[in-house]
């Protein structure tokens, strides 16, 4: 009889084990196929982002906005095109976008420099005080480049929510409009080197 309980017991925890690691098992693939479409969502938000940010912005003009500049002098955004400049590429964000996205943004810019040239570049930005733009400024490395601090563009893209790219002529046309994501390393490259093609082919080229 006793024999007969052992066995029963033994056949019981053996199910029982089997049982759990099977569960376990199939827990872990359950996991991995959920961190697989994780990554997956986090390859294709950015393209459908910077899909809906292009059929909406691009080809729009926006007006001939002024703001204080890293000087502290009122200017227009058709001034910086007084030194015979057909397009810029403009940095844009907000203190209200997240910090760290911000931080990307320009940092990522900031490495393709030698690409775009340094007098391509402007910043534009919206704080409510000057003083603590000025001092986001020197924090983020952009103190000698060209800036403006103005409230808002009047495209579509300013409640998106992210900092973002555009090319803008001198008829201030909106182009090329870009929303960069920590995701989407290949994106970000690929965009560069087409507006350096498109726009900036007189610059010197460095990889």
């Amino acid at each position: 009889m006793n024999k007969y309980l052992i066995g029963i017991i033994i056949l019981l925890l053996a199910i029982n084990v089997f049982a759990i690691a099977n569960f376990l098992y199939y827990r872990k693939n359950v996991m991995a196929q959920l961190l697989m479409l994780e990554e997956e969502g986090k390859r294709v938000m950015p393209l459908e982002i910077n899909l809906r940010a292009n059929m909406e912005n691009n080809a729009r003009r926006i007006q001939d906005i002024s703001g204080k500049n890293q000087k502290g002098e009122l200017k227009c955004l058709h001034d910086f095109f007084d030194s015979g400049m057909d397009k810029i590429l403009v940095c844009r964000f907000s203190e209200l976008d997240c910090e760290s996205c911000i931080d990307f943004t320009i940092k990522t810019l900031l490495g393709k420099n030698v690409v775009i040239g340094k007098d391509n570049i402007l910043f534009v930005s919206t704080y409510k005080n000057d003083v603590n733009f000025n001092r986001q400024k020197q924090l983020y490395g952009i103190q000698d480049y060209e800036s403006l601090n103005i409230m808002d563009l009047g495209i579509p893209l300013e409640v998106y929510g992210y900092p973002y790219y555009f090319i803008l002529d001198k008829s201030l046309q909106v182009l090329d409009v870009f929303v960069p994501s920590k995701s989407s390393q290949v994106m970000i490259q690929k965009y560069f080197d087409e507006i350096q093609e498109k726009h900036f082919s007189h610059s010197i080229y460095e990889n």
